[in-house]
């Protein structure tokens, strides 16, 4: 069997928004390039950031620790890019701001232009970045018994979802990312159960091997 990859997608900051490339690197035991490697955690206690930093068994149950677009709709109006170590703030197409990623000042920058923007957002918020550690779902999730990961979608499952609910649902909402739309009177876990009698929707993969990916390569399995 042959698979062709379609698409690659990224997500520079977890559960916001995602970038479209044609190629990226895949680390060993880590997952794509750039993705998930930021997270704004809020709800903070004293030595909530460190911790959640640098041991992923203290994530595991916490989303509540992380914005997200479910329980922080505001943002919603923004995009990030990430290149080159730069990360940059959208609205729309139109560029806010632009930070060195590496520099926390410059991070805590970023999280004040965001307070500034919208009034719904409080303090105290941090932005996070680890490149070995990303902020995987796979990372916080209890369901689950590996950590790090690379998620997988198959666009025949999708066109045969979108055809049982006779909806043309976008791919990014599997993954809890920005849609194209804003209809939200879509519940994705109603129509799974419904039509497949579970509620998921591709496969997480992890990398046994470091390399490069690159839109329009097959795969035999």
């Amino acid at each position: 069997m042959t698979i062709k990859i379609s698409s690659i997608h990224f997500c520079p900051v977890k559960s916001v928004s995602y970038q479209a490339v044609d190629h990226c690197n895949i680390h060993k035991d880590i997952g794509l390039e750039g993705d998930r490697v930021f997270a704004f955690l809020k709800n903070l206690g004293a030595d909530d950031p460190t911790l959640i930093d640098k041991e992923h068994e203290e994530r595991k149950g916490k989303w509540n620790k992380i914005l997200t677009l479910k329980n922080t709709p505001a943002l919603n109006k923004y995009n990030f890019s990430y290149e080159n170590e730069q990360l940059t703030l959208f609205k729309k197409d139109q560029s806010i701001l632009s930070i060195n990623s590496n520099d926390a000042e410059d991070r805590k920058k970023l999280v004040n232009k965001i307070i500034e923007l919208e009034s719904s957002i409080k303090d105290p918020i941090v932005l996070m970045k680890n490149n070995q550690l990303p902020y995987f779902d796979t990372t916080i999730s209890t369901k689950v018994d590996f950590v790090n990961s690379v998620s997988l979608l198959n666009i025949e499952s999708i066109k045969d979802f979108r055809n049982k609910t006779k909806n043309e649902i976008e791919v990014q909402r599997f993954r809890g990312l920005k849609p194209e739309t804003d209809d939200k009177s879509l519940n994705l876990l109603k129509f799974l159960k419904d039509h497949y009698q579970h509620f998921d929707m591709g496969l997480y993969l992890v990398p046994l091997s470091s390399g490069k990916i690159t839109k329009d390569d097959t795969i035999k399995i």
